[in-house]
Protein backbone atom coordinates (compact mmCIF):
# COMPACT_ATOMS: atom_id res chain seq x y z
CA UNK A 1 0.00 0.00 0.00
CA UNK A 2 1.38 3.41 -0.81
CA UNK A 3 0.51 6.65 0.85
CA UNK A 4 -0.20 9.69 -1.23
CA UNK A 5 -0.45 13.25 -0.04
CA UNK A 6 -3.68 14.92 -1.09
CA UNK A 7 -5.02 18.40 -0.55
CA UNK A 8 -8.29 18.05 1.32
CA UNK A 9 -10.77 20.50 2.70
CA UNK A 10 -12.00 20.49 6.29
CA UNK A 11 -15.20 22.28 7.14
CA UNK A 12 -14.95 24.37 10.28
CA UNK A 13 -18.37 25.58 11.33
CA UNK A 14 -18.59 28.28 13.97
CA UNK A 15 -21.64 29.77 15.62
CA UNK A 16 -21.21 33.55 15.83
CA UNK A 17 -23.00 36.19 17.89
CA UNK A 18 -25.73 34.21 19.72
CA UNK A 19 -28.02 37.22 20.09
CA UNK A 20 -28.16 37.62 16.33
CA UNK A 21 -28.15 33.84 15.79
CA UNK A 22 -25.54 34.10 13.07
CA UNK A 23 -22.98 31.63 11.90
CA UNK A 24 -19.98 31.59 9.63
CA UNK A 25 -18.71 28.63 7.71
CA UNK A 26 -15.05 28.56 6.84
CA UNK A 27 -13.51 26.16 4.34
CA UNK A 28 -9.93 25.62 5.39
CA UNK A 29 -7.34 23.93 3.20
CA UNK A 30 -5.19 21.34 4.92
CA UNK A 31 -2.78 18.71 3.66
CA UNK A 32 -3.28 15.16 4.80
CA UNK A 33 -1.88 11.78 3.96
CA UNK A 34 -4.44 9.36 2.62
CA UNK A 35 -3.67 5.69 2.28
CA UNK A 36 -4.55 4.17 -1.08
CA UNK A 37 -5.98 0.86 0.12
CA UNK A 38 -6.10 -0.79 -3.29
CA UNK A 39 -4.22 -0.49 -6.54
CA UNK A 40 -7.59 -0.85 -8.27
CA UNK A 41 -9.06 2.16 -6.52
CA UNK A 42 -8.24 5.60 -7.88
CA UNK A 43 -9.66 8.33 -5.70
CA UNK A 44 -11.67 11.03 -7.44
CA UNK A 45 -11.55 9.68 -10.99
CA UNK A 46 -13.11 12.23 -13.34
CA UNK A 47 -14.86 11.24 -16.57
CA UNK A 48 -17.15 12.87 -19.12
CA UNK A 49 -20.82 12.65 -18.20
CA UNK A 50 -22.38 10.59 -21.03
CA UNK A 51 -25.83 12.08 -20.39
CA UNK A 52 -24.89 15.74 -20.23
CA UNK A 53 -22.62 17.10 -22.93
CA UNK A 54 -19.72 19.17 -21.68
CA UNK A 55 -20.14 18.05 -18.07
CA UNK A 56 -17.83 15.97 -15.91
CA UNK A 57 -18.65 13.43 -13.23
CA UNK A 58 -16.75 11.51 -10.59
CA UNK A 59 -16.86 7.72 -10.65
CA UNK A 60 -15.74 5.14 -8.11
CA UNK A 61 -14.23 5.72 -4.68
CA UNK A 62 -13.99 9.39 -3.76
CA UNK A 63 -13.36 11.66 -0.81
CA UNK A 64 -14.20 15.23 0.14
CA UNK A 65 -11.25 16.56 -1.86
CA UNK A 66 -12.83 15.30 -5.08
CA UNK A 67 -16.03 17.22 -4.41
CA UNK A 68 -14.17 20.49 -3.97
CA UNK A 69 -12.84 20.51 -7.53
CA UNK A 70 -13.95 23.40 -9.73
CA UNK A 71 -16.34 21.22 -11.72
CA UNK A 72 -18.48 20.77 -8.62
CA UNK A 73 -18.93 24.34 -7.39
CA UNK A 74 -22.26 23.27 -5.88
CA UNK A 75 -20.40 21.57 -3.02
CA UNK A 76 -18.70 24.69 -1.66
CA UNK A 77 -21.68 26.89 -2.48
CA UNK A 78 -24.05 24.67 -0.51
CA UNK A 79 -21.69 24.41 2.46
CA UNK A 80 -21.28 28.17 2.66
CA UNK A 81 -25.06 28.74 2.61
CA UNK A 82 -25.84 25.80 4.88
CA UNK A 83 -27.94 26.42 7.98
CA UNK A 84 -27.89 23.27 10.12
CA UNK A 85 -29.96 22.76 13.25
CA UNK A 86 -27.17 23.10 15.82
CA UNK A 87 -29.29 21.76 18.68
CA UNK A 88 -30.08 18.53 16.83
CA UNK A 89 -26.49 18.13 15.64
CA UNK A 90 -25.21 18.60 19.20
CA UNK A 91 -27.47 15.75 20.28
CA UNK A 92 -26.38 13.65 17.31
CA UNK A 93 -22.76 14.11 18.38
CA UNK A 94 -23.35 11.81 21.36
CA UNK A 95 -24.40 8.91 19.12
CA UNK A 96 -22.79 9.21 15.69
CA UNK A 97 -19.26 8.38 16.84
CA UNK A 98 -20.26 4.70 17.20
CA UNK A 99 -21.09 4.37 13.50
CA UNK A 100 -19.24 3.85 10.26
CA UNK A 101 -20.78 5.73 7.35
CA UNK A 102 -20.93 4.59 3.73
CA UNK A 103 -22.21 6.98 1.07
CA UNK A 104 -23.29 6.29 -2.50
CA UNK A 105 -23.92 9.46 -4.47
CA UNK A 106 -23.92 10.90 -7.97
CA UNK A 107 -22.12 14.16 -8.69
CA UNK A 108 -24.74 14.58 -11.47
CA UNK A 109 -27.66 14.09 -9.04
CA UNK A 110 -29.55 17.08 -7.60
CA UNK A 111 -30.50 15.16 -4.45
CA UNK A 112 -26.83 14.31 -3.85
CA UNK A 113 -25.85 17.92 -4.50
CA UNK A 114 -28.31 18.98 -1.81
CA UNK A 115 -27.68 16.36 0.87
CA UNK A 116 -23.97 15.49 0.68
CA UNK A 117 -22.59 18.99 1.43
CA UNK A 118 -25.10 19.17 4.29
CA UNK A 119 -23.88 15.77 5.53
CA UNK A 120 -20.29 17.06 5.72
CA UNK A 121 -21.44 20.17 7.59
CA UNK A 122 -23.40 18.08 10.10
CA UNK A 123 -20.57 15.62 10.70
CA UNK A 124 -17.99 18.38 11.07
CA UNK A 125 -20.07 20.13 13.73
CA UNK A 126 -20.55 16.74 15.42
CA UNK A 127 -16.76 16.30 15.46
CA UNK A 128 -17.04 13.05 13.52
CA UNK A 129 -13.81 11.68 12.03
CA UNK A 130 -14.42 12.34 8.32
CA UNK A 131 -11.76 9.79 7.32
CA UNK A 132 -14.20 7.10 8.49
CA UNK A 133 -16.62 7.92 5.67
CA UNK A 134 -16.44 5.48 2.76
CA UNK A 135 -17.85 7.31 -0.24
CA UNK A 136 -18.55 6.19 -3.79
CA UNK A 137 -19.65 8.17 -6.82
CA UNK A 138 -21.93 6.14 -9.08
CA UNK A 139 -22.87 6.54 -12.73
CA UNK A 140 -26.43 7.07 -13.94
CA UNK A 141 -27.05 3.31 -13.64
CA UNK A 142 -25.99 3.44 -9.95
CA UNK A 143 -22.85 1.36 -10.59
CA UNK A 144 -19.13 1.80 -9.88
CA UNK A 145 -16.11 0.39 -11.77
CA UNK A 146 -15.21 -1.92 -8.86
CA UNK A 147 -18.76 -3.06 -8.08
CA UNK A 148 -18.76 -1.45 -4.63
CA UNK A 149 -22.55 -1.15 -4.87
CA UNK A 150 -23.12 -4.91 -5.21
CA UNK A 151 -25.14 -6.36 -2.37
CA UNK A 152 -25.93 -2.88 -1.02
CA UNK A 153 -29.33 -2.44 -2.73
CA UNK A 154 -28.50 0.97 -4.19
CA UNK A 155 -31.53 2.08 -6.20
CA UNK A 156 -31.55 5.81 -5.46
CA UNK A 157 -28.88 8.33 -4.57
CA UNK A 158 -27.73 9.59 -2.32
CA UNK A 159 -27.85 6.57 -0.06
CA UNK A 160 -26.24 7.18 3.33
CA UNK A 161 -25.70 3.97 5.32
CA UNK A 162 -24.93 3.83 9.05
CA UNK A 163 -23.37 0.60 10.28
CA UNK A 164 -21.61 -0.89 13.29
CA UNK A 165 -18.93 -3.55 12.76
CA UNK A 166 -20.13 -4.13 9.21
CA UNK A 167 -23.80 -4.53 10.14
CA UNK A 168 -26.17 -1.95 8.67
CA UNK A 169 -28.33 -0.21 11.27
CA UNK A 170 -30.20 2.16 8.96
CA UNK A 171 -30.02 4.32 5.87
CA UNK A 172 -31.25 7.60 4.46
CA UNK A 173 -32.26 7.25 0.81
CA UNK A 174 -32.50 10.10 -1.73
CA UNK A 175 -34.51 12.52 0.46
CA UNK A 176 -35.17 12.82 4.16
CA UNK A 177 -38.29 12.25 6.22
CA UNK A 178 -37.62 15.47 8.16
CA UNK A 179 -34.12 16.92 7.89
CA UNK A 180 -30.87 15.05 7.42
CA UNK A 181 -29.70 15.81 10.96
CA UNK A 182 -33.03 14.66 12.44
CA UNK A 183 -33.12 11.50 10.33
CA UNK A 184 -29.51 10.63 11.24
CA UNK A 185 -30.28 11.23 14.92
CA UNK A 186 -33.24 8.84 14.78
CA UNK A 187 -31.11 6.10 13.23
CA UNK A 188 -28.06 6.66 15.44
CA UNK A 189 -30.07 6.85 18.68
CA UNK A 190 -32.03 3.68 17.92
CA UNK A 191 -35.40 5.31 17.31
CA UNK A 192 -37.88 3.83 14.87
CA UNK A 193 -36.95 5.09 11.41
CA UNK A 194 -37.87 4.15 7.86
CA UNK A 195 -36.46 5.83 4.77
CA UNK A 196 -38.87 7.30 2.24
CA UNK A 197 -39.11 4.12 0.14
CA UNK A 198 -39.83 1.79 3.06
CA UNK A 199 -43.42 0.89 3.88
Amino acid sequence: MKKIALLCFTLSVLACNNTENKKEIHIEEITSEIEDVSAEVTLNKMIDDPEEEGSKMLIGKINEQGLTQNEFAWFKDTVIKDDPDFKVVEELKDYIQDYDITVFMGTWCEDSQREIPHLFTILTIAEYDLTRIEMYAVDHDKTTPTGAEKGKNIEYVPTIILSIEGEEVGRVVESTQETLEKDLLKIASGQDYKHIYEE
